[in-house]
């Protein structure tokens, strides 16, 4: 989502009243806590600090999976070492 996309959800957000159904209540809310999680809220260099946080745990994670994918050790058990 783009900034002034956020800035303008947040203005509506803070206009809500009791009127407003429900449904359309609950949407500009995740609207706006989805962007204050991804960090919409913040100074540009607190989003530009928080784009390299993510970029770099998006990285750990698909390094991670790959050294899952390539591990096939195996371990072969007696049934009297597993109590049996």
């Amino acid at each position: 989502m783009r900034k002034d996309v956020f800035d303008q959800f947040v203005l509506v957000q803070s206009k809500i009243d009791e009127t407003v159904p429900a449904i359309y209540k609950r949407y500009i809310d995740r609207k706006v806590r989805n962007g204050r999680r991804n960090g919409l809220h913040l100074d540009e260099e607190g989003r530009k600090k928080m784009e390299a946080l993510s970029k770099e745990e998006n990285q750990l994670s698909i390094d991670f999976d790959h050294s899952l994918n390539e591990e096939c050790t195996m371990l072969e058990f007696t049934d009297e070492e597993l109590g049996e």
